[in-house]
């Protein structure tokens, strides 16, 4: 554990010893051990939440929910959305791991907060998180629900757990009930709701209810329709791949439209390529890729700066994609110069940090340390070097660069940055 520093000290005090393996909850552990030394506040909270989940995610539950206990005997004793936060979050844990009499526990004790909550918007305010929890985990008995469109929300949920479950009682019928709600629901749900069924029905083999979802499709416009990542998901392949088609050419069809947002239809098509690549389609990404590439000259891109630097970006992920990482560096370069040449401000520091990940992640090992030494900021560069020590396991470099963080935070973020090194994000 970290030393406290004093009251008068501005600094902060790096533990005794840093982890030195790859071991992703060692690193979560230190990181949460600087929390003490970390200023109160919501950048703290999100950072703390998101670790203890990561530590759960490698298997260390009890050390999660322990981490949990600790961090609420630090919280104000009127802090009740912070202890509210960190309760929910180890009934997360518990539920995943299957211990529901934890996670009913945790849910107790985030009831008996409500008289922290003393503002009148406030009444009820932690019976209804409560039942969101339940009701987004198909748990709560939809006659409990509070209002109707919860009440569908709980039906709708339940059923889908009830269909997976190991031992379920004809499972395809309780899916199809599903299914016929999807079409009194918003349509900005439809979408997603249909891909929990048809994931569901194709794990469970409900090889009839996948056929009649896709057959009524055509019926449906565009944006409600399944994306053909969620059909190679299913096995759909001749399906997804007209569906991948159909993304990558309205995307091009936007690009070519021009405007401030074209970074968006750039990082859809770069999406389809990579599915299209994911789903043996090599052919087919090549052909749209070498389109995309021929127009592109054409194409009306915002001002050089962080925004057109984003479309840049998600062209070189593309080509890597396809044609590998080194036909995709000159792209890079672009988006970092392009990067570069924006005013300062937080999007062009982001543009710059992702630029400079790309370029590390797509450039041979030899190279990263060099590109990471070549960025201005000294906090992105710290990020960026500790990423590659992390990558060639050289601790004791890695554990010099974390000591010359400027707060406990800054440390925090270097450890969370390194961690995607370890196992990279799904």
């Amino acid at each position: 554990m970290a030393r406290r520093p004093t009251s008068r000290q501005s600094t902060w005090v790096p533990p005794d010893a840093w982890p030195t393996s790859d071991d992703v909850g060692d690193w979560m552990n230190a990181l949460l051990s600087l929390t003490p030394q970390m200023k109160q506040d919501e950048r703290t909270s999100s950072t703390v939440i998101v670790a203890i989940g990561e530590l759960a995610g490698v298997g260390r539950v009890n050390e999660a929910l322990a981490w949990v206990e600790q961090l609420l005997g630090t919280v104000a004793a009127e802090g009740g959305f912070e202890r509210a936060h960190l309760l929910e979050t180890a009934a997360d844990i518990a539920h995943d791991a299957g211990r529901l009499a934890e996670m009913e526990a945790y849910l107790q004790r985030i009831l008996a907060l409500q008289p922290l909550f003393k503002r009148k918007c406030d009444s009820g305010c932690t019976q209804r998180r409560v039942d969101g929890f339940l009701i987004r985990r198909g748990l709560l008995e939809p006659s409990r629900a509070a209002t109707p469109e919860d009440r569908t929300d709980a039906e709708f949920n339940q059923l889908i757990r009830l269909a997976t479950l190991p031992d379920a009682r004809s499972p395809c019928e309780l899916l199809r009930k599903a299914a016929a709600m999807i079409a009194t629901m918003e349509p900005s749900a439809k979408r997603w709701r249909k891909r929990s069924v048809l994931r569901a029905a194709h794990d469970i083999g409900c090889r009839d209810l996948i056929r009649d979802i896709l057959a009524a499709e055509v019926l449906e416009p565009s944006e409600r329709r399944v994306s053909g990542a969620d059909l190679l998901a299913i096995g759909e392949k001749d399906r997804a791949l007209a569906a991948l088609r159909a993304e990558a050419e309205e995307d091009l069809r936007e690009l070519d439209a021009g405007g401030m947002n074209t970074h968006f239809p750039a990082m859809g098509f770069e999406r389809a390529i990579r599915n299209l690549v994911n789903g043996g389609f090599v052919g087919e990404a090549e052909s749209l890729l070498a389109k995309a590439l021929r127009e592109g000259a054409t194409w009306w891109l915002p001002a050089p700066g962080a925004f057109a630097s984003a479309v840049f970006a998600s062209m070189a992920k593309a080509v890597a994609s396809v044609r590998g990482n080194s036909a995709a560096l000159e792209l890079v370069n672009l988006a970092m110069a392009t990067a570069n040449a924006d005013q300062p401000s937080n999007w062009k520091a982001a543009a710059v940090r992702a630029n400079a990940e790309l370029l590390i992640e797509l450039s041979p090992l030899s190279e990263s340390l060099k590109i990471a030494k070549s960025i201005r900021s000294p906090t992105i560069k710290r990020k960026l070097m500790a990423s590659h020590y992390a990558r060639i396991k050289a601790w004791g470099e890695l554990h010099a660069l974390l000591n010359q963080s400027k707060t406990a935070m800054e440390a925090a973020e270097v450890i969370w940055s390194t961690k995607f090194v370890w196992r990279p994000a799904k």
